[in-house]
Order: structure tokens, then C-alpha cells, then sequence
């Protein structure tokens, strides 16, 4: 069997495919030793009826009549076609025969002789005694045919019983297979509904041979969770050591720009002060990240007002907007301010998550356009009039550095992700669709 093969099926087609081939070898022995017994107790009743019938003898031949037992009042279970008796004297002259008798060759000696060979349709098995004293001889014949139908009839109806019993052990097999794997599936059933950042252990309620495997699983999943923890802890730790040396560099950069003196030595400043700006920047979204990735979900939530939030996150933006002369419009119905997904979660980091998909868009949109945020009641939209992102790069875009080549705009390429984890923590969902007249909508929706 392919190791594909489902357990249950391994086991069911191997423990039936066991239990017909041990019930043929059953059978197969049982008729062997049946048939020993048979023959044992039949040429046993031939000898005693022989060595008697000669001491019955009349004075005279004779030939038994034949009998109809269908006359009978109780004809009980007889059957004489299949058996016969001869007796002869010292000259081989019968004495006494039924119908089948006078089929019996006549032979003057003690002891058992097959006609035939038994497995042919006509052999017979024949018992010869041979009295010395008056050379009279008995012969008892019995048709092997009656003894191998006799035999087969029995264990025939044996083996047909259990065979029609097998589809109900089959199907009780299969019961009980399948009773017996239920926690494995209940335990698949687990795994598939995790959230990809969960490490707690499993449930350990598993048959005893596959709980080795699921002990391994939940030490491995210890493991990770350590060693992701060692991996935030770092980047977190890291993050904040940066801060300082780039806030000195800034204030140095600042001091020089005061004495600079030529053009190039002035742009040459600004470049490092974008650098440094960029560098700051990218500092600030790990730290962030370094706190979202831990959570599992919101362990407080509040009402959310969105009319409170919207207004900070426009405040927070309007500088940058009004730096590229792009106009800011918050398409929030006052009606349906308090019916907007999700009605509960953390404010701040809405804010968070609404104030980057923001400044996202005002980084990439041409001077003079216009930023629409759009509130409703089952999706919370940011679209912009800028290039939008090319088909090719909008499967990879989510992705943690990823940013599409040819970019002239700064930025970490981890603002995205911040969103989509943000949106996760209160049950949303990204989604990123290039506008028909050009520009980019990034839609939240409710998973």
C-alpha cells in the first residue's frame, strides 16, 4: 500500500483481508479433521456391522427387498442409496445382497479397499471381513460421495454464515476505526483554525500511541515560541539603541547646515538629513511591529468614536498633505458615524492604522490631487489619485522591506504590514485594488 493510504483504510482492508484468509485456513482444517472423524466413525460402523452379519445368515440365498421409505409413517433421516451389504460363502456364491450389494466385487480377504479413487462421482468405500472358521465373507460398502457431501454440507453452512457476517465485522471494524481516530481529527480540526502567530500547546487528549507525537509537537512549538520571542526582544532592543546615536546625528546635521557655505555642501546635508529622516522612521516601525507581533488579540477594548478618531488622524496628516497641496476629504455620514466596523477595538492603534494608510497615500499621490477616508458601515476605504502599484508587485506588496523598484519617495516598506496586522487584532481584512482612473484604494472589511 502507497504510504498515501489513510489509516483507516489500512486497517480495515488489512484486518478483513486477515479475517476471511484466517477463516479459509479454519475452514480448510476444520474439513481435514472433520473428515478424519467422519471416515473414523463410518469404517467403524462397517466393521461392526460385518463381523455381526454372519451369525444372522438364513438357511437359505436371500436378496433384501427394496424399501420405499416415502410409505413410512416416520422415515426419519434414512437414505439407503448410498450404502450396501453382500455376503458370500467360501465358494464366492452370494448369499445375502441389497440393491447396491450386488455391486460389490467379491474378494476373500479382511480389510478396508476404495473401488475408485474417492474424488471420483461412482468410487465406493468397501469393508471386507472373511470368517476362517465357515469362509463365509461380508462385504459393507459406503459411496465416498455421500461422505464428501455430508462433509461439505457442514462446513459449507459454516463458512457461508461467517462470510455473510463479514460485511457487518467489516462494518463494525470501520466503526470502531473510525471511533478510535476521532481525536486525531478533532486535533487536525484545532491546528487548521489557529491563527498562524498562536504557539499554545495542543490538546494532549489523543490515543496513547500518538501521544509521543503530539508531546514532540507542543515541545517544538515551545521552541519557536522562544525563539520568536528572542528575535522581538532583539529587534525591539535594537530599535531603541538606534534612537539616540540618530538623534544626535540629526542635532549635529542641523548644527552644520548653520555654517554651511557653498550649494553642494548644502545639498549634501539634505541628503543626510533624508537619510537620517528615512533611518528614524524605520526605527519607529519596527518598534512598532516589535509590539504588534506579539498579541494575540486586544485584551481591552472601548467603544470606538470614530468622529474623534478621523479628526485626530486628519490633523496628525494635514501638514504633509498641505506641504504637496493635496486636499483631504473625509467622507464620514454623521448618521452612520457609530455603525462603522469595528465598533470596538483599540482607538490609538485605529489611529495608528488609519494615519499610515494615509500618509501612504499622500507620499505617492501627485501635487494638487485629493485623499478621500470613507467611512461606513461594512468598510473603512483610503484612495488616492496617485500611479497605483503595478499587477506584478501587488501580490508581494504586504510583504515586511518589500517596496516596487524605481520608488523616488521614502519610506521602510513596513507601513503596510503595521496596517494588516493592525486590522487582524480587530478582525479586518486588507485589501488593495488599483483605482479605474488611475490611484490606489486600500479597503478594510470585516473577515
Amino acid at each position: 500500500m502507497s504510504p498515501e493510504t489513510s489509516i483507516r483504510r489500512r486497517l480495515i482492508v488489512y484486518l478483513s483481508s486477515g479475517l476471511l484468509a484466517t477463516w479459509l485456513i479454519a475452514a480448510a482444517v476444520s474439513l481435514t479433521i472433520s473428515l478424519m472423524e467422519m471416515n473414523e466413525a463410518n469404517d467403524t460402523q462397517m466393521t461392526q456391522l460385518a463381523r455381526s452379519l454372519p451369525y444372522l445368515l438364513p438357511a437359505s440365498p436371500i436378496e433384501l427387498p427394496e424399501v420405499d421409505e416415502g410409505t413410512w409413517l416416520d422415515s426419519g433421516f434414512a437414505d439407503s442409496k448410498h450404502s450396501g451389504i453382500a455376503i458370500w460363502d467360501k465358494n464366492g456364491r452370494l448369499l445375502l445382497s441389497d440393491n447396491k450389494g450386488r455391486q460389490i466385487p467379491y474378494q476373500a480377504f479382511s480389510g478396508f479397499s476404495n473401488t475408485a479413487p474417492w474424488w471420483h462421482s461412482h468410487a465406493w468405500r468397501v469393508f471386507y471381513w472373511h470368517d476362517a472358521e465357515s469362509g463365509r465373507t461380508v462385504a459393507v460398502a459406503q459411496e465416498w460421495k455421500e461422505r464428501l457431501e455430508t462433509l461439505l454440507n457442514a462446513v459449507g453452512v459454516q463458512l457461508l454464515v461467517l462470510i455473510l457476517a463479514l460485511p457487518a465485522l467489516v462494518w463494525l471494524l470501520s466503526l470502531a476505526v473510525r471511533r478510535s481516530i476521532m481525536p486525531l481529527e478533532a486535533l487536525a480540526q484545532e491546528l487548521s483554525q489557529r491563527d498562524a502567530d498562536s504557539l499554545e500547546p495542543v490538546s494532549e487528549a489523543v490515543p496513547q500511541e500518538t501521544r509521543p507525537m503530539v508531546s514532540a509537537l507542543n515541545q517544538l512549538l515551545v521552541r519557536v515560541g522562544e525563539a520568536r520571542e528572542r528575535e522581538q526582544r532583539f529587534t525591539a532592543d535594537a530599535a531603541h539603541e538606534l534612537r539616540s546615536p540618530l538623534a544626535a546625528l540629526k542635532v549635529q546635521t542641523e548644527v552644520l547646515a548653520l555654517d554651511c557655505e557653498s550649494e553642494e555642501q548644502w545639498q549634501q546635508l539634505q541628503q543626510i538629513r533624508y537619510s537620517l529622516d528615512r533611518a528614524e522612521n524605520l526605527i519607529n516601525q519596527l518598534l512598532t511591529l516589535a509590539r504588534l507581533d506579539p498579541k494575540r488579540s486586544l485584551h481591552q477594548q472601548e467603544a470606538i468614536d470614530w468622529q474623534l478618531v478621523t479628526t485626530q488622524v486628519m490633523q496628525s496628516v494635514n501638514l504633509a498633505a498641505r506641504e504637496k497641496q493635496i486636499r483631504l476629504v473625509c467622507d464620514t455620514p454623521a448618521e452612520s458615524a457609530k455603525t462603522v466596523l469595528p465598533l470596538q477595538g483599540d482607538a490609538l492603534l485605529l489611529q495608528l492604522l488609519l494615519r499610515n494608510l494615509l500618509e501612504n497615500a499622500i507620499r505617492y499621490s501627485p501635487p494638487g490631487s485629493t485623499v478621500t477616508l470613507a467611512l461606513a458601515a461594512d468598510s473603512i476605504s483610503v484612495c488616492d489619485r496617485g500611479k497605483g502599484i503595478a499587477p506584478e508587485h501587488l501580490a508581494r506588496i504586504r510583504e515586511r522591506f518589500y517596496r516596487p523598484p524605481g520608488q523616488d519617495e521614502p519610506g521602510s516598506g513596513l507601513g503596510l504590514s503595521i496596517v494588516e496586522r493592525i486590522a487582524e487584532l480587530h478582525g479586518l481584512t486588507l485589501v488593495l485594488e488599483n483605482r479605474a482612473g488611475g490611484g490606489l484604494c486600500a479597503i478594510l472589511r470585516a473577515s
